[in-house]
């Protein structure tokens, strides 16, 4: 049972978040706090439950003991019975367990858990804070990080990768009530992070004093105990312990800056799987979800419509408190509830497994081997029950549930706090793209350096473990691959303690229109590409004759008027089936001229617009085999690369993109957020009507793209990490100048055609298929078997990987929900992680590292590995490249 659990991305988390079922009627009804804090308190309890937890009381509550005077701490050196070791004493080892009187309480008793470090006393003190909120930490110290795992007959067992390998490790049961914490008046009872964390900084002082003062301990203990008060200090914890820890930091640097009592030696701390943000964390669970395969597109679109009322409800509880707290609680949770409800049984800690009925994890050996009278008698808490998770601490939290704890951080990394935000990515509740997303928001002077930053494999024994990016003293860790897995937990430990190493006119933000054909124009000259004329027009030449083609790899100047592509103004194509039946017609003629390829197998490629055209082609070529004209094509195959194909979702994520690659701030973000709705509305207005309603929602959808490179003067889209010099992007000029030369055009049999690099007529007149959905034909290309790969450079916006990501995850298939739940692997190249990559049948997305909108040309040897391993790279190839989406 051990081993399963330490293997899980616990969080233990918001254990008891919230229920399976709907708040919405009581949202609407109930928006007191009389009546809705007790409601979260049955929550609490049938959560409990689902950890197979009975704890007999819902709060540690025990009569007054008027021989404890506070502040004091009673400790004792301890060994748990029945710990199978040999070697050293426990004794010798340091194991010690104490109370602490509160100062600021009538009755209040701490309880806590010391254990030295294996390694070296002088390493650094790390307290551990388990989340709830009224959760006890002895969860952490027996199921995950702690010196012992609890075996099946209950006897101890020893944990090889303790943090107390690393540092002198500290569990502390809090808030009061919780655990063996006890209390003999219900006005100990901590209702926000004020109280929890003076709390915890007033334990700290005393319990530094008591290894600092001869008074208090002997010579001999004091010399095998150093002074732990000059040793490096680092706060730890997950899950709700996301609050706390950023308030109980604040306070510790707070009591430092004004010299009261002993300065901590604070270095950082580190926040799992947490809850910190509540406002942005809850907007990103329908993303999450969708991206994950754990609700469609159509229940994601009806979840967002959620979003803006758990935004403002927020928003009231930070700046009012009180009842608005209660509300915002209830409000946003709803939105967890749906997804639940969608998602059925499913293990919100873990979403690769199953509930069974009620019961999600067995944690029921902790609570019998505490409650063991020899195991009380050890640890010198006499007949004292203890209360696994007390959902009367949790109820009384109930009004801090929804407060922002990020504010205080920035003050903490100016002065040079050490900050790790990891989290496992198959958690929903406190799920990584909502961690990652406040700490990207997160104002402060490295935010923008912090976003441009790489992401970088972090790896533990030869495997990649996790993405980690970095930038000062700010770490973002996404855990991957089996949760926090044992040796990721030590090594992540000892690599962090030692050092890893509304709209409104006045707003600066604006939208700026062209019209298609100005944009495309401006773009074109954005490469340094200037072609004589805007559209390959001539007279037709009936002595003319194309070229023979003798090669397995195909390059196609469409639609006509590209290139050296040529015809007269009404050949002009308008949409994706004048496209797709031109390459049809075209490829049926390739194989009679050329009848030796035609039982070779074909695979179509291109990236950008391509993401258009590729799939109306094979839908095209896959209907003309079914229906049996001329000749069959051996179609295996397609691979879009940073393509538009979904456009509807695609826009969505722009913002999502920017923020995270610090391209927007989180109020840019909100303001530019206003224009989603509308995108939405008349992207669907587009499919339905077409016409007028393309041309209308290209405008209100472009404008969201506009807006964020507005914010960004100079960047390069296509490449975020370069800059343009004023319209001059990249200097594809060569090209023209090459395929322009007379020896080049006479070479190739084109006579005096001149070369139209980028045709702005043809970008214009496909101007009503812009914001068409084309990956509508893909599931059925899916079900007969046709491999499908997406892939997409990690640092391209204008095609972003994550919108990329999200079509794909959105895309409704008999295999969609297997595919969401399918590991995402490193996609590995000569011994390097060149990007990640998730499968399932013939569906494969791949995030490209270190590459933007081109990847051939950014990554040229990953993009031919990423073909010959999907199975695309075999016979015959014909790319449609194309720069259609310029803008």
């Amino acid at each position: 049972m051990a081993s399963t659990c330490i293997q899980l991305s616990l969080s233990f988390l918001l254990l008891l978040l919230i229920s399976q079922f709907s708040w919405a009627t009581y949202a609407n009804n109930h928006l007191h706090l009389s009546s809705a804090a007790y409601f979260p308190k049955q929550q609490a309890e049938k959560l409990i439950k689902s950890l197979n937890l009975f704890p007999k009381d819902s709060i540690n509550i025990a009569p007054h003991d008027p021989s404890f005077a506070a502040p004091m701490i009673v400790e004792k050196s301890f060994s748990f019975p029945s710990l199978g070791y040999s070697g050293p004493s426990v004794a010798d080892l340091g194991h010690h367990a104490g109370y602490y009187g509160l100062p600021h309480s009538k009755a209040a008793r701490m309880f806590y858990l010391f254990f030295e470090s294996r390694n070296n006393k002088n390493d650094p003190v790390v307290i551990w804070l388990t989340g709830g909120p009224g959760c006890s930490s002895e969860l952490a110290l027996f199921y995950e990080n702690g010196p012992f795992h609890i075996a099946n007959n209950l006897s101890l067992v020893w944990n090889d990768y303790g943090w107390d390998k690393a540092s002198n490790l500290l569990f502390v049961d809090q808030p009061v009530g919780t655990g063996f914490s006890y209390t003999a008046d219900d006005h100990d009872i901590r209702h926000d992070e004020g109280g929890v964390s003076d709390d915890l900084y007033d334990f700290l002082q005393d319990l530094i004093l008591r290894f600092t003062n001869f008074s208090t301990l002997s010579q001999a203990f004091f010399k095998e105990h150093p002074q732990f008060a000059k040793n490096d200090f680092y706060i730890t914890g997950e899950s709700y312990a996301g609050h706390y820890i950023p308030a109980f930091a604040a306070r510790v640097h707070q009591g430092n800056k004004a010299k009261e009592g002993i300065n901590i030696n604070l270095k950082g701390f580190a926040i799992g799987n947490g809850l910190t943000n509540p406002e942005i964390q809850y907007k990103a669970y329908p993303d999450y979800a969708l991206d994950m395969g754990l609700i469609k597109s159509s229940d994601y679109n009806s979840i967002n419509k959620m979003l803006p009322a758990c935004e403002q409800a927020a928003k009231n509880c930070g700046t009012d408190g009180g009842d608005d707290c209660v509300n915002s609680y209830v409000v946003c949770n709803d939105i967890f509830n749906q997804i639940m409800n969608i998602a059925g049984g499913i293990n919100y800690y873990d979403v690769r497994k199953k509930c069974e009925g009620d019961l999600c994890y067995d944690f029921s050996s902790m609570e019998t081997f505490l409650n063991q009278k020899s195991v009380r008698d050890a640890l010198g808490v006499g007949n004292r029950e203890f209360v696994s998770c007390s959902s009367d601490v949790y109820d009384a939290m109930l009004t801090d549930w929804m407060r922002n704890l990020e504010v205080g951080i920035p003050t903490l990394l100016e002065d040079g706090i050490k900050v790790l935000v990891y989290a496992g990515e198959y958690d929903l509740i406190c799920n990584w793209l909502g961690n990652s997303r406040w700490v990207h928001a997160m104002e402060w002077s490295g935010q923008k350096t912090f976003g441009a930053s790489p992401t970088v494999a972090f790896v533990v024994d030869g495997a990649e473990a996790g993405l980690l990016k970095s930038h000062g003293p700010l770490t973002f860790l996404k855990k991957i691959g089996d949760g926090l897995n044992k040796p990721g937990i030590l090594f992540l430990a000892c690599a962090y303690i030692y050092g890893f190493q509304e709209w409104h006119p006045d707003h600066p933000l604006h939208k700026i229109y062209f019209s298609q054909k100005q944009q495309a124009e401006k773009l074109v000259r954005s490469l340094n590409l200037f072609p004589k004329d805007s559209i390959n027009i001539a007279t037709h030449d009936p002595s003319f004759v194309a070229p023979k083609m003798a090669s397995n790899l195909l390059y196609v100047d469409q639609p006509v008027g590209t290139g050296f592509s040529y015809t007269t103004e009404s050949d002009i194509c308008h949409d994706e089936e004048g496209v797709s039946n031109d390459l049809y017609d075209f490829l049926q003629t390739f194989f009679k001229e050329h009848p030796q390829f035609a039982k070779n197998d074909f695979y179509i490629t291109g990236e950008s617009y391509a993401g258009h055209y590729i799939p109306a082609f094979a839908t095209r070529i896959h209907q003309g085999n079914k229906a049996k004209e001329e000749i069959h094509i051996k179609l295996k195959g397609f691979a879009i690369g940073n393509g538009l194909t979904n456009p509807e979702i695609q826009c969505k994520a722009y913002t999502d993109y920017a923020l995270e690659m610090n391209l927007i701030n989180y109020t840019d973000y909100k303001i530019i957020n206003l224009n989603i709705p509308q995108c939405e509305k008349e992207a669907k207005k587009c499919g339905t009507d077409g016409g007028n309603a393309c041309n209308t929602s290209y405008y209100t959808c472009n404008a969201i793209f506009d807006q964020i490179v507005t914010l960004n003067p100079g960047i390069n889209y296509y490449d975020i990490r370069k800059k343009c010099n004023g319209d001059l992007c990249y200097d594809l000029s060569n090209i023209e100048t090459f395929l322009n030369k007379e020896s080049v055009r006479d070479a190739l049999g084109l006579g005096d055609r001149e070369f139209v690099s980028c045709s702005s007529d043809v970008y214009d007149a496909m101007q009503t298929d812009w914001m068409r959905n084309l990956e509508v034909g893909i599931p059925a290309l899916l079900e007969d078997g046709i491999k499908v790969l997406v892939y997409a450079g990690e640092y391209d916006l204008i095609c972003n990987w994550l919108g990329n990501s999200r079509w794909v995850q959105a895309m409704e298939w008999s295999g969609q929900r297997q595919y969401g739940a399918s590991p995402t692997v490193p996609f590995v190249v000569d011994g390097a992680v060149a990007g990640l990559l998730k499968s399932h049948g013939p569906l494969n997305f791949l995030k490209v590292h270190d590459a933007g909108h081109l990847v051939p040309a950014d990554q040229p040897n990953v993009s031919l590995q990423m073909l010959r391993r999907n199975g695309v790279w075999v016979g015959l190839v014909m790319i449609c490249s194309s720069y259609r989406d310029f803008k």
